[in-house]
């Protein structure tokens, strides 16, 4: 069965692992399906022999595209336009409000928009105060006094 190997068989896997591909395989089934696609295209101009070496040209031109691809898209995924699109507390950072209630001890809550969000500050601050988001630890606003206003 596999000496009658034919360049329409490696075709046919490729375009099986294409579709496993589609059906959600996260990039894992790409750098096999273009190993088949080369195979069988080797394989049609004649470059490639017997079934051993088909076989042995698959797996490792499976394993070089499948090292390639993770490569290429590691380099491509720190790549964004909006970074903190998924991070709520991130987006606040830079941002200026005036405290409406006192935050003893310099923690309490404090509320943003549509949002009640933890605060932290370096000391008690008093109502009225204009502070700046400075950082967030997690889900926890770092805030900065900028302005006293009294």
């Amino acid at each position: 069965m596999l000496e009658a190997l034919t360049s329409w068989h490696w075709l046919i896997l490729a375009v099986a692992l294409i579709i496993g591909e589609m059906l959600g395989a996260a990039g894992f089934l790409l750098g096999a399906a273009l190993a088949a696609l080369l195979v069988s295209g080797l394989l049609f101009l004649g470059l490639l022999g017997g079934w051993q070496s088909q076989l042995l040209w698959f797996a490792l031109l499976a394993v070089v595209l499948s090292f390639v691809w993770y490569a290429v898209y590691q380099r491509m995924k720190g790549k964004t336009d909006t970074p903190d699109l998924n991070d709520r507390a991130g987006q606040l950072v830079g941002r200026q409000f005036v405290l409406q209630e006192d935050l003893p001890a310099g923690q309490g809550r404090v509320q943003i928009g549509d949002t009640f969000w933890r605060v932290k500050a370096e000391g008690s601050l008093s109502a009225g105060v204009t502070v700046v988001v400075t950082d967030a630890e997690r889900q926890v606003l770092l805030l900065k006094v900028v302005d006293t206003n009294i």
